[in-house]
């Protein structure tokens, strides 16, 4: 499924460049170009699109001036020749600003911002599956790819609740941790209350502890390693 692209952009060498750029993705689909703010405005309050690529400085009005009213929620890279919108783009509440490119700018800088893009749109259809598993009470099944997508879990002291913890999402669930154990054949205990998925954490053996981006899970001495995993990481 094609990702639908609006830009807009007033400069008429900068608007060719930023076309020759996107169509070198197949992923993105241009639906619509403007170069001023009051028909892309127009154009965007009536369609639904996925990204929308900004210049800020437009002839007839700002680009965040034009953000204020479109309805409708956007995700926009922002690609302008002045430092100072940066501030003011990054507080347009309503819609969510994924990059900011200043202008001149290389193909590689585009790509960045773009898989700023794919991975928001990543976590977004994650927490929709998650939320749609649990709507209606249902539990997870062993092998199924949101139990590979679990980073950890961690027991709810509160309640009897368990936090299920994905890239960017969190969950509640009834599921205890030895279910959980039971299902997910990556995942090892390290504390009383916590569990970690070994496919999406890295073992610092020095510390005995597993991490996952920010977070440091130290082994408890009360829940040592299984063999299996102390095999395949023996050095």
């Amino acid at each position: 499924m094609s990702t639908k692209v609006v830009i807009v952009e007033d400069e008429r060498m900068a608007l060719e460049y930023e076309v020759t750029v996107v169509s070198q993705y197949q992923e993105l689909n241009i639906c619509a170009i403007f170069r001023n703010g009051s028909d892309a405005k127009e154009y965007l309050n009536k369609h639904d699109i996925d990204l929308l690529i900004l210049d800020m400085q437009l002839p007839d009005m700002k680009g965040f001036e034009m953000l204020q009213d479109v309805k409708k929620a956007q995700k926009v890279i922002v690609v302008t020749a002045y430092k100072d919108f940066a501030a003011e783009s990054f507080a347009i509440e309503k819609h969510q600003i994924i990059d900011y490119i200043l202008k001149p700018f290389q193909p590689e800088r585009f790509e960045k911002s773009l898989q700023k893009y794919r991975d928001v749109v990543k976590v977004e259809q994650l927490k929709t599956n998650v939320d749609k598993l649990f709507k209606d009470g249902s539990t997870l099944e062993p092998d199924s790819m949101l139990i590979k997508q679990m980073e950890y879990a961690v027991r709810d002291k509160g309640s009897n609740y368990t936090i299920l913890h994905f890239d960017g999402t969190t969950h509640r669930s009834r599921e205890s941790l030895s279910r959980l154990l039971e299902i997910c054949p990556a995942f090892v205990q390290v504390s009383k209350d916590t569990i970690v998925n070994t496919k999406k954490a890295g073992y610092l053996s020095q510390k005995n502890a597993f991490k996952i981006k920010d977070n440091l899970f130290e082994v408890s001495k009360a829940y040592p390693l299984p063999e299996w995993f102390l095999a395949k990481n023996k050095s």
